[in-house]
């Protein structure tokens, strides 16, 4: 495949799964307050696990979709020895969470898309990350807070 091509491709896909990440992420944070609000009424005490394990989630959905993306890129272009989405949803899968080793191994001439989607995987993964980190410590304090007051 030619370097442009595979390369406008791959910056395209960041911009798809960047775009897809924060328009859920922003879902999350506005739907937020009416979780905490439901969980709180409906499960009293545990309403902060429930509320962290959802948005988890929703989070790991969204990697989901990420990586069905890569898988459908991966097909389109061909670049995969078996044919087959079992086959590019195991290579994306491994290639997004950046685990590296898998049995399959893209023809030389679209291997640039691993190292794309792998740098792509690996910080959509770390904001996600920081993303729960913080929503579910302001969860924690504002807890915190009410129990003093």
């Amino acid at each position: 495949m030619n370097l442009f091509i595979e390369l406008t491709a791959g910056s395209l896909m960041i911009g798809l799964t960047v775009i897809i990440q924060a328009i859920g992420l922003d879902l999350i944070m506005k739907r937020g307050e009416i979780l905490e609000k439901f969980l709180r009424r409906r499960t009293l005490k545990f309403w902060q696990p429930a509320f962290s394990a959802i948005i988890v989630t929703y989070i790991f959905i969204l990697h989901i979709i990420n990586i069905w993306l890569w898988a459908f890129l991966y097909m389109a272009f061909d670049c995969l020895p078996v044919r087959g989405l079992s086959m590019a949803l195991n290579f994306s899968t491994a290639t997004y969470t950046t685990v590296g080793f898998n049995n399959v191994v893209l023809k030389p001439s679209d291997s640039l898309f691993t190292g794309i989607e792998a740098a792509n995987g690996l910080i959509l993964m770390g904001w996600a990350t920081a993303f729960i980190f913080e929503l579910v410590s302001q969860i924690y304090r504002k807890e915190a807070r009410a129990l003093k007051d």
